[in-house]
């Protein structure tokens, strides 16, 4: 998801990758706004998923000064679960935010 330079709020780069027995993916990323999780400092990004099949979908990351990912949301359509029979595909919102410990 990184790219190999350090971004700022504007800045937008692709990532292309192939999951193990998936498909090719494409995601286009933007930089969208400095702004805070809690008491860190962050930076929002938001992506335009696509995949070379029928999946497709919106992220959205916020980012520490470190790196680590401090929250994020994905609306994914058509994310194809193997495990789950057939049909397989579903349509997901998903919403993640890191813990602290001793909160």
């Amino acid at each position: 998801m990184y790219p190999d330079k350090e971004v700022k709020v504007g800045d937008k780069w692709t990532e292309k990758f192939k999951p193990k027995d998936g498909k090719d993916v494409t995601v286009d990323y933007e930089v969208v706004e400095q702004t805070k999780v809690g008491d860190a400092d962050a930076l929002k990004i938001k992506g335009k998923l696509s995949e070379d099949g029928p999946m497709k979908g919106d992220c959205t990351y916020w980012i520490g000064k470190d790196g680590a990912m401090l929250k994020f949301e994905l609306d994914l359509k058509s994310w194809p679960v193997p495990f789950a029979g057939d049909p397989h595909d579903f349509d997901v919102k998903m919403k993640g935010e890191i813990v602290k410990p001793g909160a």
